[in-house]
C-alpha cells in the first residue's frame, strides 16, 4: 500500500474555524485559575448546530491567565446568543455557549466573539448550521428508521428501512417530497419474508431495488415505474443476500454473497453477465468516467476497479491482510474513493489513478460508519456512536464536528446519510429525516 502523509487539506480537527459572518451578542463572566498557560488560547468543541427548535450548544475551552471576559460581537440575524460562566477543568476554562432562534442560511452563518484575558484578547468565530427536523410518519404510525437515503431526479429522496424492519418497513421504500413535507409508502408488490436491501434511481426514472427472498426465483431484481408499475426479474440469484443495486445507461448491477460475484442485467434482453470476484463484494459504488468499484475484505482486504465494458479489474490493496474491513466506499467529484476501515474505526482516501492513500485525521474516539461527499467535494462523515457528524472541505486545513440530532440524551444517529446534488445533506436520527437548510 502506499500511503501519503496525513491530509494537509481538510483533514485536521478544529472545530473553530469557519466564515465571519455580521450579527449581535452578549456577555460571559469572569474567573481565575490557579496556574494557568502565559498565552490566551481558545478553542470550541464543535459547531452549533440548530436541529428543528432545540437550542444549539457548544463549550468554549480557554487557556489564560487573569480575569476572563467573552463579549459576542456578531451573530447572524434572528439568533439568541449566551455564554456561561467560566469553569475551571485543570488549567482550562470551560464556557458554555448557546444560541437559539432562527436563521436565514443554515449553511454560512456564524458567531464571532472575543476573548480578553490578563490584558490579551481574541477573536473566534464558531459556525453555526441550521438543520429541519421532519418526524417521518408513514404506514402503521410507527417510528420508521432509515438505513439508506438515495436521490430521485424530480428531487425527492427514497427512504429504505433497515433489513431488521418490520413487514411494512421490508417491502416499501418511503419517497419524500421537500416541497410538501410528506411521506408516501411506495409499494413493490413483495410478500411474507421478502426484503428489499438496497434501492436507486435509474437514469430512465424507474426505481429499482433488489430483493432478498426465499421464494422458488430467489432473491430478484424488482424496478417499479413512474406509474406504479411493478416488474419483477429473475437474476439467477440464490436465497442469499444480493444488493448493492446500480443502474447504469444500458444495465442493472448488483453483487451477490454466497457465489462472490458482481453482476449486470440487462433489462432490454433480460441477458445477465457474472464477474466473479474474490471473497465477498461489497459496497458497489459508481466513480468517475463510468467505472465501477467495489470492496472486499478479510484476507485480502481490497478495493476494486472493474471496467463495465470489458470486466477488467483492478485492484488496489488496503489495509492489514486478515484484519481489515472496508466499507462505505464513496466516490468524489475530484475522481478518488473515500472509504471506512471499520476495524480501525478510520477514513481513508484513495486515488484510482495513483493508488495512493491518505488517512483523514478525526477526533480521538470517532467511530465512523457512513459517509456522503458534496458536489462540491466537501465530506461529510457519520458517527452514530457520538451522534456527530465530521465535515472536511476541500482545500481547508481543518475538519469540522458538528452534532446531530440526540433521543432523551442519547445518541440516535445519523443514519443513512447522504447529500443531495444541490448540496443538502440528509440522515435520519431518532425516527425523524433532518437536513441542513
Amino acid at each position: 500500500m502506499l500511503v501519503a502523509p496525513l491530509l494537509a487539506a481538510a483533514l485536521l480537527l478544529a472545530a473553530c474555524g469557519g466564515p465571519a459572518t455580521p450579527a449581535v451578542g452578549g456577555t460571559g463572566g469572569s474567573s481565575t485559575a490557579p496556574t494557568a498557560p502565559a498565552s490566551l488560547k481558545v478553542s470550541a468543541d464543535q459547531a452549533l448546530a440548530l436541529i428543528g427548535t432545540t437550542p444549539a450548544q457548544t463549550t468554549l475551552r480557554v487557556s489564560a491567565t487573569g480575569p476572563l471576559t467573552v463579549t459576542i460581537d456578531q451573530a447572524a440575524p434572528g439568533l439568541t446568543v449566551t455564554t456561561g460562566s467560566p469553569q475551571l477543568a485543570g488549567t482550562e476554562k470551560l464556557i458554555s455557549l448557546q444560541a437559539e432562534g432562527q436563521i436565514s442560511s443554515g449553511r454560512t452563518a456564524g458567531v464571532t466573539l472575543t476573548v480578553t484575558a490578563g490584558g490579551k484578547s481574541t477573536t473566534l468565530t464558531v459556525p453555526v448550521l441550521a438543520f429541519a427536523a421532519h418526524p417521518i410518519l408513514v404506514g402503521t404510525g410507527n417510528p420508521y428508521e432509515t438505513s439508506g437515503i438515495t436521490f430521485e431526479a424530480g428531487g425527492s429522496l427514497l427512504l429504505r428501512a433497515p433489513v431488521s424492519a418490520g413487514e411494512e418497513g421490508r417491502h416499501h421504500l418511503v419517497r419524500f417530497d421537500p416541497a410538501q413535507h410528506t411521506f408516501t409508502l411506495l409499494g413493490f408488490g413483495l410478500g411474507g419474508f421478502e426484503t428489499i436491501t438496497s434501492q436507486a434511481a435509474a437514469p430512465d426514472g424507474r426505481l429499482w431495488v433488489t430483493v432478498r427472498s426465499a421464494l422458488s426465483d430467489g432473491s430478484v431484481l424488482v424496478s417499479r415505474d413512474s406509474a406504479g408499475n411493478v416488474k419483477r426479474y429473475a437474476v439467477g440469484a440464490t436465497a442469499d443476500t444480493i444488493n448493492s443495486v446500480t443502474p447504469t445507461s444500458d444495465r442493472v448491477w448488483f453483487t451477490q454473497y454466497t457465489r462472490d460475484r458482481v453482476a449486470a442485467f440487462n433489462p432490454a434482453s433480460g441477458e445477465v453477465t457474472s464477474y466473479a470476484v474474490e471473497e465477498n463484494a461489497e459496497d458497489l459504488t459508481l466513480g468517475a468516467g463510468g467505472q465501477l468499484y467495489y470492496t472486499r475484505f478479510y484476507a485480502d482486504p481490497a478495493v476494486i476497479g472493474l471496467d463495465p465494458d470489458t470486466g477488467k479489474t483492478t485492484v488496489f490493496k488496503v489495509g492489514i491482510p486478515g484484519k481489515s474491513l472496508p466499507e462505505a466506499l464513496t466516490a468524489a467529484p475530484d475522481g478518488t474513493l473515500w472509504l471506512i476501515e471499520a476495524r480501525t474505526g478510520t477514513v481513508w482516501n484513495l486515488d484510482p489513478r495513483t493508488g495512493l492513500q491518505t488517512q483523514l485525521t478525526l477526533p480521538a474516539g470517532a467511530r465512523p460508519s457512513e459517509l456522503a461527499v458534496a458536489p462540491d467535494g466537501t465530506l461529510w462523515v457519520g458517527d452514530p456512536t457520538q451522534a456527530r457528524l465530521y465535515r472536511a472541505q476541500p482545500g481547508g486545513a481543518s475538519t469540522l464536528t458538528v452534532p446531530s440530532l440526540t433521543n432523551n440524551g442519547k445518541a440516535a444517529g445519523p443514519h443513512a446519510l447522504a447529500v443531495g446534488p444541490d448540496g443538502r445533506v440528509w440522515y435520519e436520527a431518532a425516527g425523524q429525516l433532518v437536513a441542513l437548510e
